[in-house]
């Protein structure tokens, strides 16, 4: 969980507060993995050296999260997220790895986000 991107979540968490036991039940299926692996999989990473800019990774993060029935997290959260997965910082791209460590930080940090807003 990152402290910091708590304001990004915030919104997000406040509209998907009727979804909080269904964000607990993603988080231990482990679908949000299966999930990039398969969205990431349709786009051809060989003809872009096997990363994904940020339009693309952030149509796979909104598709991750429709899929399993939560709405999509807002672009700025997607994108203050993304920039710390940059493992490079210079190419504003992501490969397959981190790709799956995004969505798992924004699932996580969505549950967070609910459970701590439910705390007071």
């Amino acid at each position: 969980y990152f402290p910091a991107f708590r304001d990004a979540f915030l919104s997000w968490a406040v509209d998907n507060i009727a979804n909080k036991s269904l964000v607990g039940q993603v988080i231990q299926a482990g679908s949000t993995a299966r999930s990039v692996v398969r969205l990431v999989s349709k786009h051809d990473l060989r003809s872009s050296g096997g990363l994904l800019g940020f339009a693309e990774v952030e149509e796979i993060m909104c598709d991750v999260f429709r899929s399993s029935g939560l709405l999509a997290p807002p672009q700025y959260a997607i994108l203050e997220v993304f920039c710390h997965f940059d493992s490079t910082g210079v190419d504003g791209c992501l490969d397959m790895q981190e790709c799956i460590c995004l969505a798992d930080a924004l699932v996580r940090g969505l549950y967070h986000t609910l459970a701590r807003g439910q705390q007071g």
